[in-house]
């Protein structure tokens, strides 16, 4: 008889488990890809990998709270079955989280393709700030020229402050480390501008301080 009732119970805790619950257990590996040890973090992988399903869980998290844990699972376990679905996705969302992962998954195979598409996205008026902040880090680190009319909108008639400084930040980048002399005229036109911010000024001074005044 008590047998039974312990039975009972167990089945009746059971229904009342939450169903988002067995949604969300491969957060807690996740959750040691960062932060940690070599050893917890081969651990974490290994028990991602052995789930059967993780895949589904990702992609239903990827339209929830959990989405930027996923995300840094779909990089650490170099789930590439993802990108052309995070292509998609980055071109609607917000943050620009999914540039971030997907410049994860850059290749010299596939870098052209994959920079032509910043680029195009880049250019589309309708992109988000946040993601475009993003864009313009990539490319200037990487090297990336953006197409000189592009670049001058970007520049001086740029109304979000976050991608115009985004945009003097690369700017810097191409000029200082990548040595692409050809844009140092574009400095004197920033400097002439009346409407920028002091961090944004700043941000112009100390580029043509590095120039020499040029």
């Amino acid at each position: 008889m008590r047998t039974a009732k312990v039975t009972l119970f167990i089945a009746l805790l059971i229904l009342l488990i939450p169903p988002s619950f067995a949604a969300v257990d491969w957060t807690e590996p996740a959750l040691r890809l960062t932060g940690l040890g070599t050893g917890p973090k081969v651990r974490a992988v290994h028990q991602l990998k052995s789930m059967p399903d993780l895949n589904t869980r990702l992609r239903a998290a990827l339209d929830g709270p959990y989405k930027l844990l996923a995300l840094d699972v779909i990089a650490a376990l170099r789930l590439s079955e993802f990108v052309a679905e995070m292509r998609d996705r980055a071109g609607l969302d917000e943050s620009g989280f999914f540039y971030l992962t997907l410049n994860s998954f850059i290749t010299p195979e596939n870098q052209e393709e994959m920079y032509a598409l910043y680029l195009t996205r880049l250019a589309e008026a309708s992109g988000p700030p946040a993601a475009k902040v993003i864009l313009l880090d990539t490319l200037g680190r990487v090297g990336v020229e953006i197409p000189i009319v592009e670049l001058k909108k970007l520049l001086l008639t740029e109304p979000s402050p976050e991608v115009n400084s985004a945009a003097i930040a690369y700017l810097r980048l191409m000029i200082q480390r990548h040595g692409r002399a050809g844009l140092k005229p574009l400095v004197p036109l920033l400097l002439a501008r009346k409407d920028l911010s002091r961090q944004r000024k700043e941000q112009i001074l100390l580029l043509s301080s590095e120039m020499g005044g040029e």
